[in-house]
């Protein structure tokens, strides 16, 4: 009689396909199905950046005003400076990533990683 159960998974092996599960197909060009970490933040805009230290100046203030009340500015200003400096480098890695694998809008990133892609052929 034939056993009705599947094998068991041999961790050791590697896998057969990706762990990823697509919910969508990207509506843009994929650049990069897979961006590594140097690829999102070298296709960082200038609106990233200004995120980043939006966030970071934002950190900045709010640390200074919450660390009034027990008078120690200087490291709760510090410290929110490096959270929300850190929230904004994330947020703006997630928006990054997005836009290399095609989710989003990746005008851009195309014409600069894509040069050969945009340029018409001679007849």
């Amino acid at each position: 009689m034939s056993n009705p159960w599947p094998d068991p998974p041999n961790y050791y092996e590697t896998p057969s396909k990706s762990y990823k599960v697509m919910l969508q197909q990207p509506g843009f060009p994929v650049i990069y199905p897979e961006p590594t970490i140097t690829q999102v933040v070298s296709n960082f805009r200038p609106s990233h950046w200004g995120f980043v230290a939006g966030m970071a100046g934002l950190g900045y203030v709010l640390g200074y005003w919450k660390g009034s009340v027990i008078h120690w500015q200087k490291p709760a200003s510090m410290f929110g400076t490096l959270f929300m400096g850190q929230f904004g480098v994330m947020h703006m890695m997630q928006d990054s990533a997005y836009r290399l694998m095609g989710f989003k809008e990746n005008s851009i990133e195309v014409r600069s990683n894509m040069p050969g892609a945009l340029a018409k052929e001679a007849y």
